[in-house]
């Protein structure tokens, strides 16, 4: 699957409505970015996201965002691996920061943060965006659970951001890593007849018409992972 596509991407905007994941992520750049790499201007952006959907809809934000015209943005609608073949036959341009959310579609991450590491300039950053570890998420408690059913739909394997400090740890990389605690209000998955809560069950369970016969909430915890050069 070429990340979020069709219906796919109907049931991940549902989830980023209920999930405020988007304020999350801003929350967590703010708090852990140097103010000067927020505030650049006439800088070159590379964009790699595989799904349409997703690219469509950013190009359509970036449009209609008045801070961003000095920035020049170069769109790859491929994967992190095709993107890794496509840099490695031209000449590579290093950059001060990269920036990767959710690492849902890596079939190798130790390859992958190889090879983005290889990419910062001295002194640069990488910030990883991703599910809390075990002790933080429910995502992750879910899928690490329910690895071989009901998880296996789109996702052949799930990463947590634990998993990707192994990775790190193994490459031996300085990180610091920060936990924004979160939680996704799950109640309509369980309010017989609501198509917003039979969607956002099945973005979170991978599977298409998963049910179930107060409010209930789901911790969705995210950590950034700041990567030094």
């Amino acid at each position: 699957m070429a990340g979020y596509q069709a219906h796919y991407m109907q049931r991940f905007l549902n989830y980023l409505e209920r999930s405020g994941e988007h304020k999350v992520i801003q929350k967590l750049i703010d708090t852990v970015l140097p103010p000067e790499l927020t505030k650049e201007t006439g800088v070159r952006v590379d964009i790699v996201e595989p799904s349409t959907d997703l690219t469509r809809n950013f190009k359509a934000l970036v449009a209609r965002t008045s801070s961003l015209r000095d920035v020049s943005f170069n769109w790859n609608v491929v994967s992190c691996a095709e993107y890794e073949k496509q840099v490695k036959a031209e000449e590579v341009v290093k950059g001060d920061l990269i920036h990767m959310i959710q690492w849902y579609y890596v079939d190798d991450p130790a390859a992958t943060l190889k090879f983005f590491h290889s990419l910062l300039r001295e002194n640069g950053k990488l910030l990883i965006i991703h599910e809390a570890d075990e002790a933080h998420s429910g995502d992750t408690v879910l899928w690490k659970t329910f690895k071989k059913e009901p998880c296996t739909n789109t996702l052949s394997d799930y990463l947590s951001a634990g998993d990707i400090k192994v990775q790190l740890d193994a490459l031996e990389l300085r990180y610091e890593e920060l936990v924004a605690r979160n939680a996704r209000d799950i109640t309509e998955c369980f309010t017989e007849g609501s198509r917003d809560g039979e969607m956002l069950l099945e973005f979170m369970t991978d599977r298409e018409n998963f049910q179930v016969d107060g409010r209930v909430l789901f911790d969705c915890s995210l950590s950034a992972l700041l990567i030094h050069a």
